[in-house]
């Protein structure tokens, strides 16, 4: 993927007060809180949370690998904070226990769906692969 294409994808979505104020509850009395973003994606909630909360580290899920180049920009201010794991979210056993929040926004992301080349869409031309982790060998 070029820097060209990852620049499309720099927005920063807006985090819901409501998750915030959850978050602030479940933060409460503690000194340093730690979150898993098991869907980090671009990065923009766990960038909102790190932004609002400034003694939290982050344990940051994708199966998508493409992502960690614009993670890795997107939250360079943060470093040491947060921590990009190559993984499913299904395997956050190891990390739950110390996890104070946990936040999961499913959904495939616009970056999978409008690169031709990840086969997620039936309305560009493409191999149909569908595959969120591309290292994986089985494809849709």
């Amino acid at each position: 993927m070029s820097n060209k294409s990852l620049c499309q994808y720099q927005h920063i979505p807006v985090l819901s007060n409501e998750i915030i104020n959850i978050a602030r509850v479940a933060f409460l009395n503690v000194t340093n809180p730690v979150m898993i973003d098991g869907t980090l994606g671009l990065g923009g909630h766990t960038k909102a949370m790190l932004s609002k909360f400034s003694n939290l580290k982050v344990y940051g899920f994708d199966k998508d690998i493409d992502v960690k180049l614009i993670v890795n920009q997107k939250l360079k201010e943060f470093l040491g904070r947060w921590k990009f794991i190559h993984d499913d979210f299904v395997n956050i056993s190891q990390y739950i226990k110390s996890a104070n929040f946990v936040l999961l926004d499913l959904g495939v992301s616009s970056m999978q769906i409008d690169n031709r080349s990840r086969g997620f869409s039936y309305m560009l031309d493409g191999q149909l692969d569908m595959r969120m982790n591309q290292r994986q060998n089985l494809d849709a």
